[in-house]
C-alpha cells in the first residue's frame, strides 16, 4: 500500500512539477515573496487546506475495542478557476527598489507603482506570465522634469519638443526595454489546463485508526518520507506528511434508548513538508452523524477547520520565510460508506469556501 501511496503522490505533484519545468524558479518566488507570494499562492494554501481536511472519517460509529481499519484516502481541494477574479490579482509594486533608467543624458527614477499601466497578473491558478507594460505618460513627464530641472531656462514648449522628437521617443523605448519585470505563471498556462474551470489539488494519505474503551478511536495520518525520482525530485526535495486525532462517540451519553443514528465529534492536526521550501499545518474539529443500512453507511458532517502555509528561501545565508492562511473554514459533508465484508470504499463530497471531493479504501475490523 506505501508503493500505491507514493504512486498517487507522483501523480498529485506532476501538476507543481510541471510548473517548475516551465518558467517557474525558486529564485523567482523570491523576488516575488516580499510583496505579492501571500496573494499568489493564496489559492495553493486554500486548495491544499481543504484536501488536507478532506476524508478524514466514514462514519459516526466509533471502533469497538481494539477494532481497526487502515485505508489509502485521498482529498482533492477544488479551486474555481473560471473567472477572472478567481486567476489574477493586482500585482503590488510598493515594495519594490524605485527603476533607474538613463535616456540620452538625463538619469530618472522612476516609482514602481507609477510606471505600470497594468498590474493584474496571474495567480498559481491563472495562466501564462505576464509582462507589465510601462506608462510612457508617466516616463515622459520624469523626463520633462529632468531637462527642466538641467536647463531651467527653457519653457514649457521648448521641454515638450525635446520630448516628442523621434530620437528622443526611440531613446526612451530602448531604456524602457531594460524594464523587464514580469510575473509568475499559474497552473493554467499548462496547454492541457488552459481551459479548465476548476483546479484540482489533491492530497494522497495513509490513515489508521484502532477503538479504545468509552467510545474513543484515535487515528493517525502517515505519507512516508520519499523524494520522486530525477530532476523533478531534485528541484522539490522530500515529501512527507503526518498528522493525529481523534474521534469521540457521543450517541452514547445521550439517555434515549436505541438512539436511532450514530454521533461523534472529531478533532485532526496535520503537517506536510515539501522539501526545504515548503511546509503546511491543518486543523479540523467536525461534528458527524451516520447511520448504517446493511452494508451502507451514509453519512453528514460540519466542520470548522483551518490551514496555513509557510514558504521559506535563504538569502545571504539567512532564512527567510512568510506564512499564508488557507481561507478554508467551515464546509459541509455527505457521504457514503461501502462496507462488505472486511473491505470498504468511501466517497465524499463537502462544500465550503472551497468545494472538496474524497475517496477512501482499505480494509477494517470493528
Amino acid at each position: 500500500m506505501v508503493k500505491t501511496l507514493n504512486r498517487i503522490v507522483m501523480v498529485a505533484l506532476l501538476l507543481v512539477a510541471t510548473i517548475v519545468a516551465q518558467e517557474f524558479s525558486m529564485d523567482q518566488l523570491k523576488e516575488l515573496a516580499a510583496s505579492n507570494g501571500k496573494t499568489f499562492l493564496q489559492p495553493l494554501a486554500t486548495g491544499f487546506g481543504t484536501a488536507m481536511n478532506s476524508g478524514l472519517y466514514n462514519t459516526a460509529k466509533t471502533h469497538g475495542v481494539l477494532g481497526f481499519d487502515i485505508q489509502l484516502k485521498t482529498g482533492f481541494g477544488l479551486a474555481p478557476a473560471n473567472k477572472t477574479s478567481e486567476t489574477t490579482y493586482k500585482f503590488d509594486f510598493s515594495s519594490l527598489s524605485d527603476i533607474e533608467i538613463d535616456v540620452d543624458e538625463y538619469s530618472l527614477v522612476l516609482d514602481p507603482d507609477e510606471v505600470f499601466s497594468n498590474t493584474t497578473t496571474p495567480n498559481v491558478v491563472g495562466g501564462k506570465a505576464v509582462i507589465f507594460e510601462e506608462d510612457r505618460t508617466y516616463v515622459e513627464a520624469q523626463l520633462r522634469d529632468a531637462i527642466k530641472a538641467k536647463y531651467p531656462i527653457l519653457s514649457d514648449d521648448q521641454v515638450d519638443a525635446i520630448v516628442a522628437r523621434d530620437d528622443m521617443q526611440e531613446k526612451i523605448a530602448t531604456a524602457l526595454d531594460g524594464v523587464n519585470i514580469h510575473s509568475l505563471p499559474g497552473i493554467k498556462s499548462i496547454k492541457a489546463l488552459e481551459d479548465a474551470k476548476m483546479i484540482p489539488f489533491p492530497f494522497p494519505i495513509l490513515q489508521a485508526s484502532i477503538g479504545l474503551p468509552m467510545g474513543i478511536e484515535p487515528s493517525i495520518r502517515i505519507i512516508p518520507k520519499f523524494e520522486i525520482p530525477g530532476d523533478i525530485g531534485e528541484a522539490i526535495g522530500e515529501i512527507s506528511a503526518f498528522g493525529a486525532g481523534v474521534k469521540l462517540d457521543i450517541d452514547r451519553w445521550i439517555p434515549v434508548p436505541l438512539f436511532p443514528v450514530d454521533l461523534a465529534a472529531q478533532f485532526y492536526f496535520q503537517k506536510m513538508n515539501i522539501g526545504e521550501y515548503l511546509s503546511a499545518n491543518s486543523t479540523a474539529m467536525n461534528l458527524m452523524v451516520s447511520k448504517k443500512l446493511l452494508f451502507l453507511t451514509p453519512y453528514l458532517g460540519i466542520g470548522k477547520e483551518s490551514s496555513k502555509f509557510t514558504a521559506s528561501y535563504k538569502k545571504d545565508g539567512d532564512k527567510i520565510e512568510f506564512d499564508i492562511d488557507g481561507k478554508n473554514s467551515m464546509r459541509f459533508t455527505a457521504g457514503l460508506n461501502i462496507k462488505i465484508m472486511v473491505l470498504q470504499l468511501n466517497a465524499e463530497y463537502s462544500i465550503g469556501e472551497y468545494n472538496a471531493a474524497g475517496l477512501g479504501v482499505g480494509f477494517a475490523l470493528r
